[in-house]
């Protein structure tokens, strides 16, 4: 069975998320797709779904917007997870599903 972590808080993801990707639109519009999970117990297959569902429905078509978005899941991953281990898996999923 994968281990579970439980993610931070809405507000501690945004804050988190804004220390690495320091764009107030993002800010406004990309980090609530994935604040919205705040408090959930996941696994690192769930965070890679949750972030490539929030970059997806973000970039809504737009290559580029994905391509920009997606050299920077390994930094939200970061964010995201203090567990070395669920950090590491969470990484290697996004790469398998493109992001």
């Amino acid at each position: 069975m994968p281990t579970k972590i439980t993610l931070p808080s809405r507000a501690t993801i945004i804050s988190r998320l804004d220390r690495q990707l320091r764009y107030p639109h993002l800010k406004k519009h990309f980090f609530p797709l994935i604040a919205d999970h705040g408090g959930e117990e996941v696994d690192a297959n769930e965070v890679a779904q949750l972030l490539f569902d929030a970059i997806t429905s973000y970039a809504d078509g737009h290559p580029f917007v994905k391509t920009v978005l997606s050299e920077s899941t390994g930094d939200m991953v970061r964010a995201l997870v203090s567990d070395r281990r669920v950090c590491s898996e969470a990484i290697s999923a996004a790469r398998r599903l493109g992001i």
